[in-house]
């Protein structure tokens, strides 16, 4: 049984700053922003996640819900988002597909991707996330949004580098992937159970020199504070790795950035928006953090109304669709399903409840929002 989380946290980007086109080389920038509530108080203690140049860096906001990363280099693309909660000792007990993942990942040792397309991917260059996401898929719980995410992956399944991971395990919400600052934040003997990783889960990888390079695994067993992985493309083969003292002291390119756990671990729902860009200038991005993610609510403005059924019209019987197209069952297709779902929290928000309409009138409104973007369509 997955346990249902009671505090909702959805994190929406406001991207303050424009790119210039012209990048001078060997330029850095500074990365900041502010974390606050819907009455525009401060966030703090919020942890903020960058991804970028292959690394992966992470801060936390102050009393002032400000955050930085200063002197970061330009010419890259980051990815950043946020998040806050608290965790508990409580888990999800199923062992899930863990024992499928490992039986599959162990029967590929050895093997090498081969030429393009390889044997994980069609996409040459790096693969050790493809492998990751073709194991899962092999086991039947894969990564979704692959196709649609803007990634070199053309199959829903596969995610094309660490970063487009992130993403997916923020777009499954029985998943949840930690930064390892923050797993050690938590670690105590009540919470130890929860956060200890589980065959299958995810390994993000990072590095602390000079070395130019992100890297994805999965957890094979854990052996008091030794991790042991299955990796692909480590010499451009499948191995079995040994990561000592995996939360506190990793060396180099080996260090354990983040784990992406196949079940909740927290008692916060956490659902980033993601900032993608290339870093040209001084970036600024703020989030404002709502404490609570109403079902129904597409457009995380805290109220289910005529807005979130315009754009479930617009995604009427859409597929590879999420959250905020109005797939609110997570099943990648916004149907009359999700229709009831927006239906029964109508005029909800955060603090009130107004009466639900009648499922009529509530079909008559996407049908007229559906028919109005056919129109639009053929004339434009």
């Amino acid at each position: 049984m997955i346990l249902r989380p009671r505090l909702l946290m959805f994190l929406s980007a406001l991207i303050l700053a424009s790119l210039t086109t012209l990048n001078i080389h060997g330029a850095v920038y500074d990365v900041g922003g502010t974390v606050v509530d819907t009455n525009g108080q401060p966030v703090s203690d919020a942890c903020i996640l960058l991804m970028g140049n292959n690394n992966v860096l992470t801060t936390y906001t102050d009393q002032n819900g400000q955050y930085s990363f200063p002197g970061m280099e330009g010419g890259n693309r980051y990815t950043i988002s946020a998040c806050k909660y608290t965790l508990s000792p409580v888990v999800d007990p199923s062992p899930g597909s863990g024992a499928a993942i490992m039986d599959i990942a162990e029967g590929e040792l050895g093997n090498t991707d081969g030429p393009s397309p390889g044997l994980y991917h069609g996409h040459g260059d790096a693969w050790c996330s493809e492998f990751v996401s073709w194991v899962y898929w092999q086991a039947g719980d894969p990564f979704t949004g692959g196709a649609t995410d803007g990634g070199a992956c053309t199959e829903d399944w596969n995610m094309s580098n660490v970063y487009r991971i992130q993403a997916g395990f923020a777009r499954n919400e029985s998943w949840q992937l930690l930064p390892t600052c923050e797993i050690n934040a938590h670690w105590s003997p009540e919470t130890e159970a929860a956060l200890t990783p589980q065959p299958g889960d995810y390994v993000l990888f990072s590095n602390t020199t000079g070395i130019d390079r992100s890297h994805s695994g999965l957890v094979r067993e854990i052996l008091g504070e030794d991790m042991k992985t299955i990796e692909g493309n480590v010499s451009d083969e499948v191995r079995a790795m040994t990561r000592a003292d995996w939360r506190t002291d990793q060396v180099g390119n080996t260090i354990v950035a983040g784990i992406g756990y196949r079940r909740r671990v927290s008692q916060v729902y956490f659902n980033p928006t993601y900032h993608y860009g290339w870093l040209f200038a001084p970036l600024t991005v703020d989030f404002t953090a709502i404490p609570e993610l109403i079902p129904g609510d597409a457009n995380h403005d805290g109220y289910v109304d005529k807005k979130d059924a315009r754009i479930l019209a617009e995604n009427w019987l859409e597929t590879d669709r999420f959250w905020d197209h109005g797939d609110f069952n997570d099943d990648g297709r916004v149907d009359d399903l999700d229709a009831s779902i927006l239906a029964a929290h109508w005029g909800t928000s955060p603090a009130e409840s107004h009466a639900v309409p009648e499922p009529g009138t509530l079909m008559l409104l996407l049908g007229l929002g559906g028919l109005a973007l056919l129109l639009q369509r053929r004339m434009s």
